[in-house]
């Protein structure tokens, strides 16, 4: 057998080398990844971490209702005021 049919094949090529370096990398991003998201979890079913989540929570919903109420709040003062007007208007004939 020749030595130029023998490169690059076999465990110990540099091809093989880098292959089986890459698929250990990628195993260990992997659980790296896996040893977060445990941890992850842990935090969040945790009594902390529900009273975290529970207060974020609370928080984002003040916003939204803030954000969906706000237009229907301005109408309602316009109004208020525009009645006020209309009545301090009438009972001093003003108009």
């Amino acid at each position: 057998m020749s030595a130029v049919t023998h490169i690059g094949r076999g465990p110990s090529s540099p091809a093989a080398v880098r292959a089986s370096s890459l698929e250990a990398e990628k195993l260990a991003q992997r659980k790296a990844r896996c040893d977060y998201c445990k941890t992850a979890t842990r935090f969040v079913l945790s009594t902390i971490g529900l009273c975290v989540v529970v207060a974020l929570y609370a928080v984002v919903g003040a916003f939204i209702f803030q954000t969906l109420e706000q237009t229907n709040e301005k109408e309602e003062c316009i109004q208020a005021i525009l009645s006020n007007f209309a009545y301090i208007s009438n009972r001093y004939n003003c108009v």
